[in-house]
């Protein structure tokens, strides 16, 4: 039996009716910008899934990223780079070669591939205000030229993951959109923003500053009511529900869509079935059930924390490609991990399913994944530094950590991400050790014209004064 899924999207009309009035808008020249937000689970890549579906029946060009989670190593513009990555082709090289020279090196510090035969080495870095400016400017004019063939859709999942060059970006384009054939619809997870402390979450300061934008939505998606949970059991079993398993699913799940059927696939409300303790039981009721060589597989690409392909996991865990075919088809079948038919790659069907997965591993077991992941993305050629420098920190080699910081910071000073740049060398100052090859005034000097670079004088000249000291 395959995974309990609706085949209709249950109690969504309004969101849905929402979705639809924000492409017809695009299509008419009026750029929308939506933030869809609401808790983990309950149903807002679906809507996202529902919105590029429209886009399609529309004609209109969709673009999709997401934004990736890195302890420790922000990946600047992750969710533009992959939305690029994505794209037609065609459409890509079409829109560039309108544009100047110029603007396919500069949006080539992004995505390497448009670059063609030519070479980073060709533009130097600028590491002024205006740079980053620059980029924006033919980000956007990129995106113009994409919507002469067609209104475009911009989808971006998991913005409360983002890196504040993305951010700052979305602020840019919403307030440079006027005329634009764009949908930009951005989801976030509104129980992963904090609440605490004197600064605010950048996720929260982003809604808030764009709120008052003419061309912004705001849209909480609600956990379903027992009516709509009814319909959703319904809609999956192919019949009515009993009213027992109704009563069991919903006080559960607490109306959290992808919860239902995590319970109603776990056994709940049948006779004689070992009911979850909780709901972190139900998401692991079917990783658990794994054979061993298979829950192998799951764990390290839980922390590898993005989707992989065969290679990489092969490579972490030490082990020739072709014995991880029958783990990996064993964990797909039981509809933990799918592969996704564009690229290969392996993922968790849900992302909360990969938390579960790290959260119940034991702190050794995570530092050694950590370790072997590092060393495998090490070892297959050109990796991300920022990537690296997440999965050395958190395999407690600090040593390693500090030098994947360093060259983090450099790669993001190259495309103007001078928050994130900032971030990775006071990392490399923090994990600096006495005997340390790196010098510590060079790691200051950067990392305070980074500070600079960004508005915040007052951490650049105290930066400065500790270079001084």
């Amino acid at each position: 039996m395959g995974r309990p899924s609706s085949p209709e999207l249950v109690g969504r009309e309004t969101e849905v009716s929402a979705l639809a009035a924000a492409l017809s808008a695009a299509e008419q020249a009026d750029c929308r910008v939506m933030f869809v937000s609401g808790e983990a689970g309950v149903g807002k890549t679906r809507l996202l899934r529902e919105a590029e579906r429209q886009t399609r029946e529309r004609g209109m060009i969709a673009l999709h990223g997401e934004c990736l989670e890195l302890h420790g190593g922000e990946l600047p513009y992750a969710p533009l780079v992959a939305a690029l990555q994505g794209a037609h082709a065609d459409l890509v090289e079409e829109a560039l070669d309108s544009l100047p020279t110029s603007a396919r090196l500069e949006i080539g510090r992004l995505v390497p591939e448009l670059l063609g035969e030519r070479s980073h080495d060709q533009l130097a870095t600028d590491p002024s205000q205006y740079a980053k400016g620059r980029l924006y400017e033919w980000l956007l004019r990129l995106i113009r030229c994409l919507a002469r063939e067609a209104a475009v859709l911009l989808a971006i999942e998991d913005l409360h993951w983002s890196d504040d060059a993305t951010r700052d970006f979305i602020t840019y384009l919403t307030r440079n959109a006027a005329g634009l054939r764009l949908a930009l619809i951005a989801t976030y997870r509104s129980d992963e923003l904090r609440r605490d402390g004197a600064d605010p979450d950048p996720m929260r300061r982003l809604v808030s500053e764009l709120r008052r934008s003419g061309n912004v939505r705001l849209m909480t998606v609600e956990r379903l009511g027992r009516e709509d949970v009814m319909r959703q059991l319904d809609a999956i079993l192919g019949r009515p529900a009993d009213q027992l398993l109704l009563e069991n699913v919903y006080e559960r799940s607490q109306g959290n869509p992808f919860f239902v059927e995590e319970l109603l696939d776990a056994g709940a409300g049948e006779a004689g079935a070992r009911l979850p303790d909780s709901l972190l039981d139900a998401l692991l009721l079917r990783v658990e059930a794994l054979p061993a060589e298979s829950l192998r597989v799951v764990r390290a690409l839980g922390v590898i924390g993005r989707p992989a392909h065969q290679e990489l996991l092969a490579s972490v865990l030490g082990v020739p490609e072709d014995e991880l075919s029958a783990p990996l088809r064993t964990a797909v079948g039981r509809h933990v991990l799918h592969c996704r038919a564009e690229d290969d790659a392996f993922e968790f069907h849900h992302a909360l399913v990969r938390e579960a997965v790290t959260a119940d591993l034991m702190p050794g077991e995570r530092k050694a994944l950590h370790a072997a992941i590092a060393q495998a993305l090490q070892d297959s050629g050109p990796a991300s530094p920022a990537e690296l420098a997440s999965h050395w920190e958190a395999a407690g080699r600090p040593e390693v950590a500090l030098l994947a910081h360093v060259a983090a910071g450099d790669e993001a000073e190259r495309v103007y991400a001078f928050a994130e740049a900032r971030r990775h060398f006071e990392s490399a100052l923090r994990l600096r050790g006495e005997g340390s090859d790196v010098d510590e005034v060079e790691l200051l000097r950067r990392a305070a014209d980074a500070a600079r670079f960004t508005g915040d004088s007052d951490a650049a000249v105290a930066l400065g004064r500790r270079a001084l000291a």
